[in-house]
């Protein structure tokens, strides 16, 4: 199961989603991690999950057609 945490991001001031597996014990993803995971998404501007990219994962809604 995966806990999603609304966050901001530091550069970009946009509300995104983090993500935390929560049976695994594992850390949340973003670039504010002090480990390689963290050094990684930071140095690809990766701080989370806008609302929309979130969704994408979930559903293949592509909107309005026409």
């Amino acid at each position: 199961m995966a806990l999603l945490s609304m966050a901001t991001d530091l550069t970009t001031r946009q509300t995104v989603w983090v993500s935390r597996n929560v049976v695994k014990g594992r850390p949340q993803l973003n670039s504010h991690r002090d480990d390689n995971v963290g050094r990684s998404l930071a140095a690809a501007g990766v701080d989370g999950l806008p609302a929309f990219e979130l969704a994408g994962l979930l559903t293949d809604y592509v909107g309005k057609q026409g």
